[in-house]
């Protein structure tokens, strides 16, 4: 089955299709991830020899690539990022999809856990205790002015974190 994951900018399309293509990838199948920047309107992975494709920012192509993609896709198992639902596409071609909507859930309980996950990610040392934390109320700031775009918020972070002077708590008055 094919799987169409969609959301707004900053929700986390990306980094799922990147988790997919990488768990796929250590059953020992063949996969290929790309994504289509501004303004390209085709993909260019050559599907044939592949088991699982992802392609990002489909809201990009141009119809009949789209119908190019469905074709090479027979046999295949499709990855999907896009801003615009494709669910009635694959449909239309006998293609059996699971679509998915990302950013409705979040919420700041479940961004306190993405940011802990993240900073847990980039550890040096994983005997030591984090070097950084969010404290509540630098979640309730993140969530009040960010919402649910992780992409826009990780550009803002990384600039606070830049001039961060040692580890220790983030709080709001740091932010």
């Amino acid at each position: 089955e094919h799987l169409l994951v969609l959301g707004r900018k900053g929700r986390g399309k990306s980094t799922t299709l990147h988790y997919l293509i990488n768990t796929f990838r250590a059953e020992g199948l063949v996969t290929a991830y790309e994504r289509l920047p501004r303004f390209q309107w085709r993909y260019t992975t050559h599907i044939a020899p592949l088991d699982v494709f992802a392609l990002d920012e489909m809201q990009r192509i141009a119809p009949w690539e789209a119908v190019r993609l469905f074709q090479e896709a027979r046999g295949k198992r499709l990855l999907i990022g896009s801003h615009a639902d494709h669910t009635a596409a694959f449909r239309l071609r006998g293609l059996n999809v699971t679509t998915i909507r990302l950013g409705r859930e979040t919420n700041r309980d479940r961004l306190a856990r993405i940011l802990a996950r993240r900073l847990d990610a980039f550890r040096l040392d994983d005997s030591a205790p984090p070097g950084l934390n969010f404290t509540p109320d630098a979640v309730d700031w993140l969530w009040d002015r960010y919402g649910s775009d992780l992409r826009t918020m990780n550009s803002f972070l990384y600039d606070v974190c830049q001039r961060l002077d040692k580890p220790g708590p983030i709080s709001a008055s740091t932010l």
